[in-house]
């Protein structure tokens, strides 16, 4: 499966979408994101829409509304 890495300094603007792939989200993306599999790390955002078969989101600094559209989804908060 190919994998793409949107790094801490990289803003998307604009929809990310991919029949096969899997992004790792460590910046921003505004817009929505479908692909296989989402990672998000704690310095990644999504404003928008995400679908995948399977979304992590491994820890989220602010508690922002969000729309998720998964087979499975893993979600690893410390602050629970």
């Amino acid at each position: 499966m190919p994998s793409s890495i949107i790094e801490e300094d990289l803003m998307i603007e604009g929809n990310i979408r991919s029949s096969e792939g899997s992004v790792d989200i460590k910046g921003r993306v505004i817009g929505d994101v479908s692909v296989e599999m989402i990672t998000i790390q704690l310095s990644g955002s999504v404003d928008g829409a995400m679908s995948a078969t399977k979304i992590v989101v491994l820890e989220i600094e602010d508690r922002r509304r969000a729309v998720f559209t998964c087979r499975e989804f893993s979600w690893n908060i410390s602050w629970c």
